[in-house]
C-alpha cells in the first residue's frame, strides 16, 4: 500500500513529482485490481462449497446443513465487505492517477477539455470577456482545479472581483502554506472527484433540512422499543405453538397496517436522502482531510478549519460518519425481503426516522457551513496548485499608494514558457497613461492582457507570471475585445460606446480606476476617431484615472508634448528585410512606432498597393 505521503518531493519538478507518482500509481491500481479479481474467484468459490455442503450434509439433519450454511455465508459477507474497500481504494487511487495526469497535461497548457466555466462570462463585466478570464483557453480554464460547482463559483468569484489588500494577503499566506502540502491537495482533490457536489445535491440537502420535525413525540420515542418487543414475542409465542395461526396472521395484518401507515411519511423523505447518500461518506473524506490540513500561521487556513468545530466536541467528520450510517440504515428498506420484514417487526423507518431527525437537530445547522468550507478550500487548492506548478513565479506586494503598477518580466500565463517574451513595466501617480504604439501582430494587444491578467491573479491573492510584481488596489476596466449584438441590434461602435461609457460612469461615481484600452474608437472613421481619441485620454487625465492605451494612431504620440507629466509613450515595433519578411521580438520600447507593416501584410495576400 502506498503512504499517502509518497508524493511529496521538495527538491524536484512538478513534471518530475508528477510523472513519479504516475509510476507508482500504476503500480498500486494494477495490484488492487489483481487483488479483486482474486476475492471475486474467492466468494464463487466458497459458493460452490455452500451448495456441496448443502448436498452432502442435508441427509445428516437440517441443523448441521445450516451452521455449514451460516459459517459460508458469514465467510461470503466478510468478503464481500473487504471487495468494497478494495473498490473504494482503487476509486480513489484511479482518480489521484487521473489528477497527476491531468496535472501533466497542464504543465504542457493542454488544458482544451478542462472545465472552461464559461457560464461566468459576462459581457457587462468590466474585464472578464476582454481579458480571456472564462471560457475556452481561459485564465479559469487553466487555474481550476475545483471538482463541485461550489468551488468553481468561490474560484470565479475570486477571478471577478478583487478582494481587499487583507483578504489578499491572508490568501497568499493561505496559498503558500498549502503549496508545499502537494500530498494534502491531491489527496484533497482526488475526493473532490469521486464527490463531484453538483447544486442538485446541494438542493437536496437543503430541501431534507428544511423539511418539518416528525416522529419526535413521546409516544414514538416508546414505540421504537415497546413494538419490537410486542411483534418478536407474537412470533415467538407463534412458532412454539402458543397461539394459533389464525390469532398469529391477524396480529400480522395489524402489525402490518400499523407500521405501513408510517412508511408512507418516509417515501418522499427517502427519495431526497437517496439522491445524496452515496456522496455522504465521500464529503466525509473531504471534511476529514480539512480537519487534517495544515495550518501553521495562516489565518485563512484557521478560519477555514474553525468553521468545522461543534459545541460538542466532536469532530465534523465523525458526525458526517454517523450520518453515513444512518442513510445505510434507510437504504436497507430497497431490498423488498428486508423492507417487509424490518417494518413489520421493528418500526424500521420510524426508528431509522428518529435517528435522522435527531441528527439533524444536533448537526443540521452546520451541513450548509461545511458544504461552503469545502468550496473555499477547493478555491485555494486550485491556486496553490497554480504555486506548485510554476515556482518561477512570484506573489505580488500590494501597495498603498494611490496608483502604483511596477512589474519584471511580466509574461501571460498561457503563453508556454519557451514561447513568452515577457517586459518590464512601470506606471505610477494620478492621471497617467502608457500610450502604446506599433504595428500589427506587434504583440500590444497581448501586453495589455498580460497586464491585466497579472492584476486579475494578484487580486485574487494568486501569484503572478512575473519575475517582481507591485500593485495598488484599483477597478479594473477595460475595453478591448469589441463584438456587435444582432439581438440588441448594437453595431462595433455602440458596443465600444457602452463599454467607455461604463468607464466613465465609474470615474464619475469616485472609484479609483485602471483602464486598459486596446484601439479606441475602431468602428468609425479615421477623423472621428482621432479626435474622440484624443479626447478621452485628455477626460481620463483630468479625472486622475491610470491607463494604458494601445493603438495604431501614432498622432495620438504628440500628446506628450502637451501633457510631458502624464502622457508616456512606448511600442512594439517589427524588422523588414529586403524581401519584405517581418521579425518581431514582442519587447517594449521607449518611444513612438517608427515603422509599420498594414500595406506589407496587404501585399502578401494579394492586395496590388
Amino acid at each position: 500500500m502506498v503512504s499517502q505521503n509518497f508524493y511529496l518531493y521538495e527538491m524536484k519538478s512538478p513534471g518530475d513529482v508528477y510523472l513519479e507518482n504516475i509510476s507508482t500509481l500504476k503500480l498500486e491500481e494494477a495490484a488492487l485490481a489483481k487483488r479483486r479479481s482474486w476475492m471475486a474467484w474467492a466468494r464463487f468459490f466458497i459458493i460452490v462449497l455452500i451448495i456441496c455442503w448443502l448436498y452432502n450434509q442435508w441427509h445428516n439433519g437440517w441443523a448441521i446443513g445450516l451452521g455449514g450454511v451460516i459459517v459460508g455465508i458469514v465467510l461470503f459477507l466478510f468478503l464481500v465487505a473487504k471487495d468494497v474497500n478494495l473498490k473504494n481504494r482503487l476509486s480513489y487511487v484511479r482518480e489521484l492517477l487521473a489528477v497527476n495526469e491531468k496535472e501533466i497535461k497542464g504543465l504542457n497548457l493542454q488544458f482544451s477539455d478542462w472545465c472552461p466555466g464559461s457560464e461566468y462570462n459576462s459581457p457587462t463585466h468590466p474585464y472578464v470577456a476582454d481579458l480571456d478570464i472564462f471560457g475556452i483557453h481561459s485564465l479559469f480554464q487553466y487555474v481550476n482545479r475545483a471538482e463541485s460547482q461550489g468551488g468553481r463559483d468561490v474560484l470565479a468569484d475570486f477571478l471577478s472581483n478583487a478582494a481587499s489588500k487583507e483578504d489578499i494577503l491572508e490568501r497568499q499566506s493561505a496559498i503558500q502554506k498549502l503549496s508545499g502540502q502537494t500530498s494534502w491537495r491531491q489527496k484533497f482533490q482526488a475526493y473532490g472527484r469521486m464527490a463531484a457536489v453538483g447544486t442538485e445535491i446541494q438542493s437536496d440537502i437543503a430541501l431534507w433540512l428544511k423539511q418539518p420535525i416528525s416522529n419526535q413525540s413521546f409516544f414514538w420515542k416508546i414505540m421504537i422499543w415497546l413494538y419490537p418487543v410486542i411483534t418478536l414475542v407474537s412470533a415467538y409465542l407463534y412458532l412454539n405453538d402458543n397461539i394459533s395461526s389464525g390469532v398469529f396472521g391477524l396480529l400480522l395484518v395489524v402489525f402490518i397496517l400499523f407500521s405501513f401507515s408510517q412508511t408512507k411519511k418516509s417515501n418522499e423523505t427517502f427519495q431526497i436522502l437517496s439522491r445524496f447518500y452515496p456522496k455522504v461518506s465521500i464529503v466525509r473524506h473531504l471534511i476529514s482531510c480539512l480537519e487534517e490540513m495544515k495550518t501553521d500561521d495562516s489565518m485563512a487556513l484557521l478560519n477555514l478549519k474553525s468553521e468545522l468545530d461543534l459545541n460538542d466536541d466532536k469532530s465534523a467528520s465523525l458526525a458526517l460518519e454517523k450520518l453515513g450510517k444512518l442513510l445505510g440504515l434507510f437504504e436497507a428498506r430497497l431490498n423488498v425481503f428486508l423492507f417487509f420484514f424490518l417494518n413489520t417487526f421493528l418500526l424500521w423507518d420510524v426508528r431509522v426516522s428518529i435517528g435522522l431527525q435527531n441528527w439533524k437537530q444536533q448537526y443540521g445547522y452546520k451541513m450548509e457551513s461545511w458544504l461552503q468550507t469545502i468550496y473555499k478550500a477547493e478555491a485555494y487548492n486550485s491556486l496553490a496548485t497554480l504555486s506548485f506548478n510554476h515556482q518561477d513565479w512570484t506573489f505580488p506586494e500590494i501597495s498603498d499608494n494611490y496608483f502604483t503598477l511596477e512589474g519584471q518580466d511580466i509574461g501571460h500565463p498561457l503563453i508556454a514558457r519557451d514561447k513568452r517574451v515577457d517586459n518590464n513595466f512601470s506606471l505610477d501617480g494620478k492621471g497617467k497613461i502608457a500610450l502604446i504604439t506599433g504595428s500589427n501582430m506587434g504583440g500590444k494587444s497581448t501586453f495589455l492582457r498580460s497586464l491585466g491578467v497579472n492584476m486579475v491573479l494578484a487580486y485574487a491573492g494568486a501569484p503572478v507570471c512575473t519575475k517582481f510584481f507591485k500593485v495598488s488596489l484599483s477597478k479594473l476596466m477595460s475595453s478591448m475585445r469589441i463584438a456587435d449584438n444582432l439581438a440588441e441590434s448594437t453595431s462595433t461602435f455602440f458596443a465600444e460606446l457602452k463599454k467607455i461609457r461604463a468607464i466613465i460612469e465609474a470615474v464619475k461615481s469616485g472609484e479609483k480606476v485602471f483602464v486598459l484600452l486596446d484601439e479606441i474608437l475602431r468602428g468609425t472613421n479615421s477623423l472621428d476617431r482621432h479626435s474622440g481619441s484624443r479626447a478621452l485620454m485628455m477626460q481620463l487625465i483630468r479625472d486622475k484615472v491610470v491607463a494604458v492605451i494601445a493603438t495604431h494612431d501614432v498622432e495620438l504620440a504628440n500628446l506628450v508634448t502637451e501633457n510631458p507629466d502624464a502622457i508616456f509613450n512606448y511600442h512594439f515595433d517589427v524588422q523588414v528585410d529586403k524581401d519584405d519578411a517581418l521579425y518581431f521580438d514582442y519587447k517594449l520600447k521607449i518611444g513612438v512606432c517608427q515603422q509599420m507593416n498594414a500595406a506589407i501584410l496587404m501585399k502578401q495576400i494579394g492586395i496590388e498597393i
